[in-house]
């Protein structure tokens, strides 16, 4: 990613690899803040997922809002399992595969085990076939007994989009926690704050926050979000 700060005081940024989730814009804030060019507080963020509150606490973590569920149609999971060259019985008998969005549309895939998760090699070129076919950004896969002590540990796969992995996906793992809730896989109480594990096959691991506020048995507001560190920082004259 490139961020810009020109000499009128405005921060302009590119993503590099043309990601569409919304954590890239949770990421962008981090080192504003500790440059002091964010402070504390809340904002409004204008994203690919349309424009989203964003709060900036003084721990360093941020939180942005995601737009309200989605749930659109389910998907045969013997096409979902040719292009992870795994079998039908290593998907999650009891839960669909379902496309779910809170702001962008994702094939949600609940995976047996962790075992089957890590092993996964999957064909790229069937995944974008399909994506393109269901108009969804990619696959988000989860298993549950997490590595990390973290409730969820998940892999998310967009190939159409040029990003055959992805160590963290903020607006999937929104769409994940909602997808959970719905089919009673955690309670509305346990929802209020709730950790997933990305990227560790990938040797980048990360950890997703997610929040959703439930009233009158209908989801209210879903907000993600976490923290980050600065790997690696250049300055370049333009």
């Amino acid at each position: 990613m490139i961020i810009v700060l020109d000499d009128d005081g405005w921060i302009f940024y590119r993503d590099l690899d043309n990601s569409l989730q919304v954590l890239t814009e949770l990421i962008l804030t981090i080192p504003l803040l500790k440059k002091g060019y964010t402070q504390c507080g809340n904002y409004t963020q204008e994203t690919k997922a349309g424009i989203l509150n964003v709060a900036v606490r003084e721990d360093a973590s941020i939180m942005m809002n995601q737009a309200k569920p989605s749930f659109y149609e389910m998907i045969e999971k013997t096409e979902i399992a040719d292009s992870l060259n795994i079998s039908v019985a290593d998907i999650n008998e009891a839960l669909p595969v379902q496309i779910v969005s809170t702001g962008i549309k994702d094939i949600i895939i609940p995976i047996r085990n962790m075992n089957v998760l890590c092993g996964i090699k999957p064909d790229f070129s069937m995944i974008s076939n399909i994506s393109k076919k269901y108009n969804v950004i990619g696959y988000h896969l989860y298993a549950r007994n997490s590595l990390n002590n973290s409730s969820v540990h998940c892999r998310n796969f967009a190939p159409l989009y040029g990003i055959p992995e992805e160590s963290a996906t903020g607006t999937s793992n929104g769409a994940l926690a909602c997808y959970l809730l719905k089919y009673n896989q955690i309670t509305p109480e346990y929802a209020k704050n709730v950790s997933f594990a990305q990227g560790d096959s990938m040797n980048r691991p990360s950890e997703i926050m997610i929040s959703i506020s439930v009233e009158n048995d209908e989801i209210h507001e879903v907000r993600v979000g976490g923290k980050a560190l600065n790997l690696t920082e250049i300055n370049i004259e333009v």
